[in-house]
């Protein structure tokens, strides 16, 4: 019992009203929503729009049965019905702003950015709906997010997650919002300590994630500048990277402009040619002082040759690369994994003989030889082509999909990793089981403790859901692991022991 000093008031003209049939359903169906019972609830919502197709209430929590049933078509028709139903309901609105938005999420949940009319509808609802209920700060972030994704009214969007962050100080996930929205407008000092603190004190692992990330990305941001400070004090004219599309580059975009900063350093750096020298990348397999001259034996990409030296106190030795470091160069010295440009003056060919060495700079593994052409074009434009776009995307995509693997569950000794599909849950006294569908045949898993399950989500579309004896088929892929432990009488293969779920086009490629 708890004694409060003074007596609790209450309004005296609350009044209560008795609630009809649609009105009943539509609490009870979004009342058991926002229990976790989406399948319970559908049946509730369904009898209230037949009775009252316009129904607001009815219409969103429907919509969010959808969503949580992976519909989101009919989740989208739901939420336009409710719009047009109810158009005071703030939750309509920012629901319909939400499904607008995951159409152009990648299946790892990732977008480039927003169709121009698919931006415009997302701004005009979340704004309708701040105005509805400008405490629900769901719609402040949503907006800003849209604004951040197209690079768009980055002024509009930190105001936005600054007023989310006044109604929810403490919210995290909003104060990285800002910092990205600060890092897009180049206030890079000021997002990477709110990201720091972020990463330092969250206890979310996924936001953490994300505040490490960002971290990076403005380390490559600074990086940029100091490259463009470099080419302006080289060049005497502003060096500033960009976009053709006038936006700033990407993360994607931006490792690349390092990749090539670093690769024409280089090609810059490399000693100058005199008169009639030539140079090749290779690698020097072998040196054999058994006779005078010394006898450097190289490796290029289109044959094999060999130069010689008078010593080595006479030769150019330069490295680009860590692995080189501190690298002895002398008789027998193995060299061959080392990538380098070796530089020589050819002289008559007589048979491998190619000339006299002069220099070895050595290189990274992918380095080349920038020709004048690309050495003279402009450094710091990003091409925004399409085909382009096409690249970074998949090299993203194929780290991703190495990133899962490695995330994985490993399996231990005794036991199986397999992929497949969750067909259903059973539930019986004698223990919870799992149904697990794979290309060759139907594993029936013991789950005798629950708590000790170890499930793993790399799908967005799953987020929230939950595992009951009710569980109906999950169209995505898992992968999952148990124990090798047939029992004949219970017909099972053995016990499950954890389970990921992958989007459709993982590819497991399982060598443990």
């Amino acid at each position: 019992k708890i004694v409060f000093k003074n007596k609790l008031l209450f309004d005296a003209e609350t009044q209560a009203s008795p609630l009809d049939e649609a009105a009943s359903n539509a609490y009870l169906g979004d009342l058991l929503l926002h229990t976790n019972r989406a399948d319970d609830a559908e049946p509730y919502l369904l009898a209230a729009l037949k009775l009252q197709p316009e129904s607001g209430m009815a219409n969103v929590a429907l919509g969010m049965v959808r969503i949580k049933q992976r519909k989101f078509g009919e989740a989208k028709q739901c939420l336009e019905k409710a719009i047009a139903g109810d158009p005071k309901n703030h939750l309509a609105y920012f629901r319909y702003a939400y499904i607008l938005s995951r159409e152009g999420l990648d299946e790892f949940g990732f977008v480039r950015s927003f169709d121009a009319a698919a931006a415009a509808k997302m701004r005009e609802a979340l704004r309708k709906a701040i105005a509805i209920n400008p405490a629900f700060t769901e719609s402040y972030e949503l907006l800003a997010f849209v604004n951040l994704v197209n690079v768009e009214e980055l002024d509009e969007a930190a105001k936005m997650i600054q007023t989310a962050l006044k109604y929810q100080p403490g919210n995290q996930r909003y104060a990285l919002r800002l910092a990205e929205v600060l890092s897009r407008q180049n206030k890079l000092d000021e997002a990477n300590a709110m990201a720091e603190k972020i990463s330092r004190t969250s206890d979310a692992q996924d936001i953490k994630t994300r505040a490490e990330s960002l971290m990076s990305e403005i380390a490559r941001h600074k990086a940029v500048n100091d490259q463009n400070a470099a080419l302006q004090k080289r060049n005497g004219t502003p060096g500033l990277i960009r976009r053709t599309d006038g936006k700033p580059p990407n993360e994607v975009e931006l490792a690349k402009l390092q990749k090539e900063a670093t690769l024409r350093a280089i090609n810059e750096s490399l000693r100058n040619l005199e008169a009639n020298e030539q140079r090749v990348v290779g690698y020097v397999q072998k040196i054999d002082c058994r006779s005078r001259p010394i006898v450097f034996t190289i490796k290029a990409a289109d044959s094999t040759f060999t130069i010689t030296g008078k010593d080595f106190e006479s030769l150019t030795l330069q490295s680009f690369d860590a692995a080189s470091n501190n690298v002895e160069i002398g008789c027998d010295a193995n060299l061959s994994a080392l990538n380098a440009v070796v530089t020589f003056m050819p002289e008559t060919a007589k048979g491998s003989l190619r000339g006299a060495i002069r220099a070895i700079e050595f290189v990274p593994e992918n380095f080349h030889i920038m020709s004048a052409d690309e050495l003279s074009r402009s450094a710091n434009v990003v091409s925004d082509q399409s085909a382009s776009a096409s690249n970074d995307d998949d090299a993203r995509r194929r780290a991703m999909m190495a990133a899962m693997r490695d995330a994985l569950p490993k399996p231990a000794a005794g036991q199986k990793r397999e992929m497949g599909f969750l067909d259903k849950i059973e539930c019986t006294k004698k223990g919870n089981f799992f149904y697990l569908r794979t290309a060759a045949q139907t594993l029936k898993l013991l789950n005798s403790s629950p708590e000790s399950l170890q499930v793993v989500l790399f799908v967005r579309d799953l987020e929230g859901m939950q595992f009951g004896c009710a569980l109906k088929p999950v169209e995505y892929p898992v992968v999952f692991i148990y124990n090798d432990k047939p029992d004949v009488k219970a017909k099972t293969a053995g016990e499950i022991v954890s389970l990921g779920f992958v989007p459709q086009s993982f590819v497991l490629d399982d060598g443990q």
